[in-house]
């Protein structure tokens, strides 16, 4: 065996750290890189195909022509065939026309920020660099936001994130004069994850860990699909520190077995720990974390004094430690008001009892349940998961050292922990990819130097063939690496820009924009507006009642929602939950009383409260006198089964199961289970099929199909649907149209199936159709969305931006107030 010296292990472990990050900044750099083009490439051929597409009508009207006994398999199977000859024929003209689309639409896909939540901590980036702080209010360890659920603002934990946003642009600024906020701000999470990536590699080396299982293990850390996507360029959100102070926690630990006098090393653990507690809201689960390592390495060390001692000082000092510190950066009452907080939000996620208010949740798809294949998918792939599941018995099996062994017994310990975040919920997988890239080490190590020690001679031979042969792991690992980097989410876009910054230029600075919660960080960071609710509140009370405006069919009836949302947010409920009125009845009255006047209101009132409360709750429901406005954008209308959801939550059955906890399981009140989807469909009006804007395939007279297995009959207003997605035929409920600016509905008679039909008409003449509830179609989402606001008063449409190649529509309306 070949003895390294101090120089050799310093060139090979720097020769680790620049393969890593070289691997993990050339995938998380991708936006800027290989994304624009791509996604430009992909619509380029997109829309050629779609205008060779319209030719399929006269091509279809050739072969009847030319061949009218033809059965309708074998006339499918030609159009093809003419089709495919169109495209053969014409690859030349194609490809010159597709790159010249490619260079123009290029511009449209331009870097921007990914997902929501990043900017958000723009805003309160650019609030820092105008004003040195991002709220003007802040007690108890929170700040007031006053743009969030609007008009009452929304007390936040406080956040170091914008400050280190701030501190990067700033720096940048010294190197790039030029530089805008937004491509600062972008290098953020890849400047965390360069450090996050060298501490991985250095606790590696703290476990004893071989080199070739150091290198391997911190590439499928780095390439973890759900890191890379978490710590890309533009994702300016948290999640890179959740991964970067565990590390940090980990290394902090596992350098305490090496020290005889650890006081300074608990120290730093606590420091370390305590600054996680203005990153993240839950940041709790690291210092029970250590608590429980801590406890685990006293009952390890039970027999040897010395140590057991050291292991009952560090159980002590550290919580000291850490609840000084916390005390400090959040106040006292902070860090009371903070863990009360988590502990409400665990309570949330893993219900004791159903919820009074529909479970937002259930419609975010990272916040479900995971399965097991799911979870592997997002961490790596299969092989490294089996071998960080050996890893993770050896943490526990494995003969090895008293200190070797409390460190590893530390890292399985951490493993089981966060694996039981991980299997309830999908976005807490991030905390399981630090144990599980870790136990992967020590799996892998484990097996190399097992393979090795099995033969007593060519040593050296097979040491070179197996550890050559480990590397072979990776190749999966980085073509989901690929995949994963390129098919990123990202939201925002030129339209977006666009809309919002012409709300800015158009509305009032004290306006409220009313719309469903996914954009709403988007509306605070660039139009710099109020909103009803966001991706940081979107499973409050707000949810039902917007859901209710956008599916309500009277326009009064909305409107009086609107105002009383506006006017005081869910003051309202709160108020008469706190009369002991039940949460059933208080939401008819309030229903009720909203589409009215003051003194209708009042009428209603006088049989449930005094003159004096009725008085004090007309001021939470018809006060509003700020400019309010609703935005609908593409994507809430192609996903209406969650409005539907929220809209017919049922909550006198809600209190029923409440008062008979018996007749609820464990299954059927974890969130994400198919037991508890199909209870929270039973308190609402059950699922039903809701279908996006499908268009006009082709006509013949009278006669139009459509793509969603609609056949329309335009002479005599007739419809029928032809076999929808294999499994639904028959006739609809009924048929709506416009007919002289107003929206009609007709019956059709023998219905058979429960669903309607809309058929709307575009300026060239051709048809689209929307097949859903008869509710849903009557909506004012619908309407607005649709059909320009047809046969509503109080609506005016201020801005309409759309762009077919980004698949984005945006519309805006101003809502004018109800007397």
């Amino acid at each position: 065996m070949i003895k390294l010296t101090k120089k050799h292990f310093s060139l090979i472990s720097l020769y680790i750290i620049i393969a890593t990050l070289a691997f993990g900044i050339y995938f998380r750099i991708y936006p800027i890189t290989k994304i624009p083009r791509y996604k430009s490439q992909r619509v380029t051929d997109l829309a050629i195909k779609l205008k060779l597409k319209q030719q399929l009508p006269l091509i279809s009207q050739s072969i009847d022509l030319e061949y009218p006994y033809l059965s309708k398999e074998k006339k499918e199977e030609l159009l093809n065939l003419r089709f495919q000859k169109l495209i053969t024929e014409g690859k030349d003209i194609i490809e010159t026309k597709a790159a010249e689309l490619t260079q123009e639409n290029e511009s449209l896909f331009r870097p921007y920020l990914l997902g929501s939540d990043s900017y958000y901590y723009y805003y309160l980036t650019k609030e820092i660099l105008k004003n040195g702080r991002y709220s003007p209010q802040f007690q108890k360890g929170k700040y007031l936001d006053p743009l969030m659920t609007a008009p009452l603002g929304f007390w936040r934990h406080i956040e170091t994130h914008p400050f280190i946003g701030a501190f990067f642009y700033k720096t940048a600024k010294l190197f790039s004069k030029n530089i805008s906020l937004f491509s600062a701000i972008s290098f953020v999470p890849i400047f965390v994850y360069s450090i996050t990536a060298i501490l991985f590699i250095y606790l590696c080396f703290q476990l004893r860990i071989g080199f070739t299982s150091t290198l391997i293990a911190s590439l499928i850390f780095s390439l973890s699909p759900i890191f890379i996507q978490r710590s890309a360029f533009g994702w300016y959100d948290t999640d890179p520190y959740n991964v970067l102070f565990p590390i940090l926690t980990l290394v902090l630990i596992t350098n305490l077995s090496q020290k005889r006098k650890p006081y300074l090393s608990i120290s730093l653990l606590a420091w370390a720990t305590s600054l996680y507690t203005i990153f993240w809201e839950g940041w709790i689960i690291l210092p029970i974390s250590v608590m429980f390592f801590f406890l685990s390495s006293l009952i390890l060390d039970i027999k040897n004094k010395k140590t057991c001692h050291q292991s009952l000082q560090a159980l002590i000092l550290y919580p000291l430690i850490f609840v000084f510190i916390s005390m400090i950066l959040l106040t006292p009452l902070g860090l009371i008001d903070s863990i009360s907080d988590f502990f409400k939000l665990a309570f949330n996620f893993n219900f004791q009892k159903i919820p009074l208010w529909p479970d937002t949740f259930l419609t975010v798809g990272e916040l479900k349940k995971p399965s097991a294949l799911k979870l592997i998918s997002i961490l790596g792939w299969i092989v490294p998961g089996i071998i960080s599941l050996y890893g993770f018995l050896l943490c526990f099996l494995k003969k090895t050292t008293l200190n070797d062994k409390k460190n590893e017994t530390i890292i399985g310990l951490y493993f089981l922990l966060t694996l039981i975040l991980a299997k309830n919920v999908e976005r807490f997988s991030l905390f399981l990819l630090v144990p599980y890239s870790i136990t992967f080490a020590i799996g892998l190590n484990h097996i190399l130097v097992t393979l090795v020690s099995l033969t007593t001679r060519y040593k050296k031979t097979v040491s070179l063939t197996t550890n050559s042969l480990a590397y072979l792991i990776l190749i999966p690992s980085l073509i989901y690496a690929n995949t994963s980097a390129l098919h990123q989410s990202v939201i925002f876009n030129q339209v977006w820009l666009n809309t919002l910054t012409k709300i800015k230029e158009k509305t009032q600075k004290n306006s409220i924009v009313n719309t469903w919660w996914c954009p709403g960080h988007f509306i605070k960071a660039i139009a710099e507006r109020k909103v009803t609710f966001d991706g940081a509140t979107l499973n409050t009370p707000q949810a039902y009642w917007m859901a209710n405006f956008f599916l309500s069919e009277k326009e009064e009836q909305a409107l009086g929602l609107i105002r009383m949302l506006n006017s005081s947010g869910n003051e309202s409920a709160e108020y008469l939950l706190k009369k002991k009125i039940p949460i059933d009845k208080t939401v008819q009255l309030l229903k009720k009383i909203t589409a009215l006047s003051e003194n209708n209101a009042k009428k209603v009132l006088s049989a449930h409260l005094s003159n004096k409360e009725s008085n004090e709750l007309i001021k939470l429901t018809h006060s509003n006198r700020d400019k309010s406005y609703c935005l609908i954008y593409k994507e809430m209308t192609d996903n209406m089964i969650g409005f539907y959801y929220a809209k017919n939550w049922n909550f006198s059955k809600v209190l029923d199961l409440n008062n008979k906890p018996q007749e609820l399981t464990k299954k059927s009140l974890a969130r994400g289970t198919k037991e508890n989807i199909k209870l929270m469909w039973a308190l609402s009006d059950g699922p039903t099929f809701i279908g996006s804007e499908a268009h006009q395939l082709s006509q013949n007279g009278c006669i139009i199909t459509f793509s969603n297995s609609v056949i329309f009959n335009e002479c005599l207003i007739e419809a029928r649907i032809n076999d929808l997605e294999k499994r639904l035929s028959g006739i609809p409920k009924s048929i709506f149209y416009l007919k002289n600016g107003e929206l009609v509905e007709k019956k059709l008679q023998n219905a058979t199936v429960n669903l309607s039909v809309l058929f709307m008409k575009n300026p060239q003449g051709k048809y689209s159709s929307i097949l859903a509830p008869d509710s849903i179609l009557k909506s004012i989402l619908i309407r607005l969305y649709y059909l320009d606001a047809a046969g509503l008063k109080n609506f005016k449409k201020i801005i309409d931006e759309n762009n077919p190649l980004l698949n984005t529509r945006i519309v805006v309306f101003e809502m004018t107030q109800l007397d």
